[in-house]
């Protein structure tokens, strides 16, 4: 008899004994039991001949991953106008300010239309004062943006 909890239906909400061994079953979860499972997993080496502890790994960090993912440009949009540069946002995320750029241009002309709407969004204000923060520091995406640099003014 095996030590390890069932496998739990994908049309079942997942208690915490219960296996999540699909992609489904894990966005099931709150993000905070993704990676709370995930966090207290056994090491694998003790698994080596059980697909499911694998499976499961790669469920939970699969879904885990994306969440946190999402929320990547959204504490961009936060960071900046508190106060930090795009310099400092961009060493945060461990990439380029034009990657960060790029990223948060992305989910934040997908988050303005909310915004006009009623809805939680990026309202215009908000939208034009991020964008002016990102053109002072990288003159080429000044000059994408249909904008002189500063200096040539």
């Amino acid at each position: 008899m095996s030590s390890e909890p069932p496998v739990a239906s994908s049309t079942a909400t997942q208690n915490s004994t219960e296996r999540v061994l699909t992609r489904r079953q894990a966005d099931l979860l709150p993000v905070s039991d993704v990676v709370g499972r995930w966090l207290h997993r056994e090491p694998a080496f003790l698994y080596e001949h059980e697909p499911e502890h694998h499976l499961e790994e790669l469920a939970l960090i699969s879904v885990g991953a994306e969440w946190l993912t999402r929320w990547q440009p959204i504490s961009m949009h936060r960071a900046l106008p508190a106060g930090a540069t795009p310099d400092q946002v961009a060493e945060a995320a461990g990439t380029s300010v034009r990657g960060m750029y790029e990223q948060w241009k992305q989910w934040a002309d997908g988050a303005a239309p909310l915004a006009d709407r009623g809805r939680p969004g990026v309202t215009k204000e908000a939208y034009e004062t991020i964008q002016a923060r990102f053109m002072t520091v990288d003159e080429e995406l000044l000059m994408r943006s249909g904008h002189q640099p500063r200096h040539a003014l």
